[in-house]
């Protein structure tokens, strides 16, 4: 087992924090909508950032910055990544705007932002690639490197996971056809060669829209909109590899799930597009019921504050968390 360090996600849903929040982008609203992350069903937001200084347009990802204090937020309605203050509110300006031709956007949705190497990767729905660029950027910049080209062949890079203990990138691609997990080195760029992937009817992945990387049990958690299930692989698998168990049925309450994260005290969350999120124990199997259901609203891409701390040499984890729920903006 390799030691449990320091990850990082562009994916989903909420984690463990000393600040306590949580941030749903709203793309049809056009708000980020800030509340504490012990909320309950009805509670109010905390904060509200909306308004035309905002430049929000069909806002579909966010990722946290722990280390600036910073929110980024993609827009899928202008092609552009916003920065905001953590605790911006109302008609607030972005700090940094990163947008136009140069930066070759085309519906970008996930993103990471690595404090660590001071990189922010953007994943291009519409781009067919993975662009990186340095954390701090600005204005109308092109990428430092960029992963995808002719012989990867990447159709609908949406999400990932960066691995800082083993330096990996996880790349979800929602290929209807012949949906993948890649693995790459962190530092991989161009057409590059993956260090594994995961693909094949064996799989048993159905329109996959998320992932989450759960170095304690060394099990990787791919989420199937379509099937409206978690499938659960080892961390280190490869090829056509059948799921270790798989979480499905009608007991489960999933429709349409887009996103999920298993935190530090073993729950498996996972967000329902239109019906908020369900929670599960971690290693949950079959047509099983939720411990927990909680309703957040329809259409959000959901961010914590929240960082774990752990044992063997483990430094800080930041998660950043990211889900779409809208195929039609994504797909203009």
């Amino acid at each position: 087992m390799r030691p449990f360090k320091l990850f990082l996600l562009s994916c989903c849903l909420a984690a463990i924090t000393a600040r306590a929040e949580v941030y749903t982008a709203l793309p049809f609203d056009n708000q980020v909508r800030v509340f504490a992350d012990d909320a309950a069903e009805n509670d109010p937001p905390l904060r509200v950032i909306e308004g035309p200084a905002t430049l929000l347009n069909a806002p579909a990802g966010v990722a946290i910055d722990l280390a600036a204090d910073e929110v980024f937020v993609s827009n899928v309605g202008d092609d552009s990544v916003l920065v905001f203050p953590l605790d911006a509110d109302g008609d607030a300006a972005p700090l940094r705007v990163l947008a136009g031709s140069e930066t070759g956007f085309r519906s970008p949705i996930g993103m990471i932002v690595d404090s660590i190497n001071d990189e922010l990767y953007v994943f291009d729905r519409l781009g067919r690639d993975v662009k990186v660029f340095p954390r701090g950027a600005s204005g109308d910049v092109r990428p430092l490197r960029s992963i995808g080209g002719p012989n990867l062949n990447l159709i609908f890079p949406r999400f990932g996971f960066l691995d800082l203990t083993a330096d990996e990138l996880y790349v979800l691609d929602q290929d209807s056809d012949v949906p993948t997990v890649y693995v790459f080195h962190r530092t991989a760029s161009g057409d590059a060669r993956p260090l594994r992937s995961i693909t094949g009817d064996n799989t048993e992945m159905s329109r996959p829209s998320d992932l989450f990387l759960d170095r304690n049990a060394e099990e990787l958690y791919v989420l199937q909109t379509d099937s409206r299930a978690v499938t659960v692989y080892d961390a280190l698998a490869d090829g056509n590899v059948a799921p270790l168990r798989t979480l499905a049925g009608p007991a489960t309450g999933l429709v349409n799930p887009s996103s999920l994260l298993v935190t530090e005290d073993g729950q498996l969350i996972i967000t329902n597009r239109d019906f908020g999120y369900r929670i599960f124990p971690a290693d949950a199997s079959g047509d099983v019921s939720p411990v927990a259901t909680i309703n957040q609203g329809k259409g959000s891409a959901i961010a914590s504050t929240r960082a774990l701390e752990g044992s063997a040499g483990f430094a800080v984890i930041e998660q950043l968390l990211f889900t779409s729920s809208f195929e039609t903006l994504g797909d203009r």
